[in-house]
């Protein structure tokens, strides 16, 4: 039997905040100059129209490919605690496909960009997207990051949330998830996420100044700047795990286990055959129903709708009672049947063949055990001594005897019983040793 299993542990299911340190909306023309220090050049301007919901907004100055701009917080935060999260967040709108946008956390709060919104300037970490793709970066080492396919449907806003965990001696796991929004600042659809660990000493604990940076043309405007430190979020559901794996009766199981729930509704599973959100589809006639419980709960669902020989990717969507939606990363399953047998319905032996069999030859006895049995064959001589015993669990098996005994000595001609035994099955056959 070949299982495949792809597990891997979330930081978070859901990224909706209680309270923000900083919620920077930019309605007052002056939220731009008031809150961020601009690189070498000063030409985004604060207006007050053509943001979410036709508020105020940061508008974007015409920039050639590869010509950068960051504006970074004067006011920094802290970071000083283990295993917390710390998440910064903006809307970019993004008219066509060209050009990048990027959010980080850098160690000086005025900083130069470079290609592809990476800051050069001083020790940061961050990650950008663009009409195809995203990445992190960490200027210590590089991009790295993931494709998506089709490009994002433009024009339309874009929400990128950007969270970071220390972890202790410089190590820190990331986090990027892309949102489609529409003017009214609904959420449309997940577009992409994905998580990462790094080591970046520099940065290590201290203080670290948020930014935002763009890289060429077709970005007009960006929104609703906010920063958020640990004790400012909420978290509507934490998930320690989420997996897919497919059982010997090919079919792919999903098992995810929540921390905890606060304001949950429930859960809904997607599946497309592709890393693409967009495409997929939804499984569950009913919402799952959570258990807002501060205690660890398992979950499963199966999805008996799959083919042999394809990969399949899976999303569990978080619903509040607000009903607010979230997704989680995905998880694969590959089903692959050539070694995966069939179970069979019930435990059943069958007929000795041949019967009668001479002693200078075998003879073949099949049986069938069910799943979650174990099942055992016995052959008798017709004193009731025991001469062979077989054991086998489920599946379809059948044992070739050649006429020993467990002592491998010839046994007599005559009249043998053979007996299959099991918690739902026992019965016996005759068997004629010539």
């Amino acid at each position: 039997m070949k299982v495949i299993t792809i597990s891997f542990c979330l930081l978070l299911l859901v990224f909706g905040l209680s309270a923000l340190t900083q919620a920077i909306d930019f309605n007052s023309t002056s939220d731009l100059s008031t809150y961020f220090n601009p690189g070498p050049d000063n030409d985004f301007t604060n207006i007050s129209n053509n943001g979410i919901g036709d508020t105020g907004c940061v508008q974007v100055s015409y920039l050639n490919m590869g010509e950068t701009r960051v504006y970074t917080m004067k006011t920094g935060l802290n970071i000083n605690q283990i295993d917390t999260q710390y998440t910064i967040s903006a809307y970019f709108y993004n008219s066509s496909n060209g050009g990048y946008a990027g959010l980080g956390f850098s160690t000086a709060n005025s900083n130069i960009s470079g290609p592809a919104c990476k800051i050069t300037s001083s020790p940061a970490v961050g990650m950008q997207f663009y009409g195809s793709g995203a990445t992190f970066y960490n200027n210590l080492i590089g991009l790295y990051g993931g494709s998506y396919s089709p490009d994002i449907a433009m024009p339309s806003w874009f929400r990128l949330q950007y969270i970071i965990t220390p972890r202790g001696a410089g190590l820190y796991d990331a986090m990027y998830v892309l949102h489609r929004f529409d003017n009214a600042g609904n959420v449309i659809s997940l577009v992409f996420s994905q998580s990462t660990s790094f080591t970046h000493l520099t940065l290590a604990n201290g203080m670290v100044y948020p930014y935002f940076a763009i890289d060429g043309h077709r970005f007009d405007y960006i929104d609703n700047f906010g920063v958020a430190t640990p004790n400012d979020i909420e978290l509507p559901v934490t998930l320690s795990s989420f997996t897919a794996t497919v059982t010997s009766q090919m079919l792919v199981n999903l098992q995810w286990i929540t921390e905890s729930e606060t304001n949950n509704l429930g859960f809904n599973i997607y599946r497309s055959n592709n890393s693409n959100i967009e495409n997929a589809v939804k499984l569950n006639s009913e919402i799952i129903n959570g258990t807002n419980t501060t205690t660890q709960h398992n979950y499963n669902f199966t999805d008996p709708e799959v083919e042999n020989g394809l990969t399949y990717y899976y999303w569990i969507e978080s619903v509040d009672f607000n009903n607010d939606s979230h997704f989680s990363n995905y998880a694969t399953a590959t089903v692959t049947g050539a070694n995966v047998p069939i179970i069979p319905q019930a435990t059943a032996l069958k007929n000795a063949s041949p019967n009668p069999f001479q002693s200078n030859s075998n003879t073949k006895i099949g049986f069938d055990v069910k799943s979650g049995e174990i099942a055992t064959l016995t052959i008798y001589n017709m004193r009731g001594q025991v001469v062979q015993n077989y054991t086998r669990s489920e599946g379809s098996h059948e044992i070739t005897w050649n006429g020993r005994d467990a002592q491998n000595k010839a046994c007599s001609a005559g009249v043998y019983l053979y007996k299959l035994s099991s918690p739902s099955s026992y019965v016996t056959k005759k068997l004629i040793l010539q």
